[in-house]
């Protein structure tokens, strides 16, 4: 699982504000061309007030790592493609084979809102909207590097209200693929990206089908060591 995400609860330094201003400086100044109007863009951003904006540093692939505006406020209602922060809880069939997982804050995307219609589909979760317009977003991975599988959540469908499907593109993230639907309590906060790397998620998830039809869970002993024949080249997966 993804565990290197780096909050920053509370208000930024000086230098922090500096960086974050002239980074959205030179993001607004490329756009419009005019680096003073950039600048100022920038400015109007800082964190002035305890309650008001956050920055957020993300490591993890779970979305596109980099910088983050966090806007600590729990929303009332979201939309498909919302970026938002949640309290995760790891459940009880994960602390069981990985105990070392603590809870934490993540930060996924909205993928399935209210009334929208959740169906699995062999290990590929899809999501189809009002219109009856459906996508696949991802698949459930069978198990971790080790060979202890993973569980596959059951999602109510369609989706009640005030509870929302959050997602990430990596094919590691712990998200509604095993956790289910995440309540609107415990989402305490929405992000914008601010600076952020991109990833080809869809390379990753070719690499990490190819290592699980070559390393189903039946070829690992109790200890986690693969003990069966590779088919392949041996792809190590990131750490689930």
């Amino acid at each position: 699982m993804n565990t290197d995400e780096v909050m920053i609860d509370t208000p930024p330094t000086f230098m922090e504000r500096a960086t974050h201003v002239l980074k959205v400086g030179v993001m607004k100044g490329a756009k419009y061309g005019l680096m003073l109007i950039g600048f100022m863009a920038g400015a109007i951003t800082l964190y002035t007030a305890n309650d008001g904006p956050r920055l957020l540093w993300v490591k993890t692939k779970s979305l596109y790592p980099g910088w983050y505006t966090i806007y600590p406020e729990q929303p009332i209602q979201l939309n498909h493609g919302d970026i938002v922060r949640w309290n995760f809880v790891p459940p009880e069939w994960l602390r069981k084979i990985h105990p070392e997982v603590p809870p934490k804050q993540y930060l996924k995307r909205v993928e399935g809102v209210p009334g929208d219609i959740v169906r699995w589909e062999g290990d590929m979760l899809v999501v189809c909207d009002i219109f009856a317009s459906c996508r696949n977003l991802g698949k459930a991975l069978p198990h971790d590097g080790n060979g202890k599988r993973f569980l596959k959540a059951v999602i109510a469908s369609p989706i009640p209200p005030d509870h929302y499907l959050l997602y990430a593109d990596h094919p590691t993230s712990m998200d509604s693929r095993y956790l289910g639907l995440i309540p609107i309590t415990s989402i305490n906060g929405t992000a914008k990206p601010l600076s952020v790397e991109k990833i080809d998620y869809p390379a990753i998830a070719v690499k990490l089908d190819e290592y699980f039809r070559t390393h189903p869970a039946e070829a690992f002993n109790e200890k986690g060591e693969f003990v069966g024949a590779v088919t392949a080249a041996t792809i190590v997966p990131p750490s689930p």
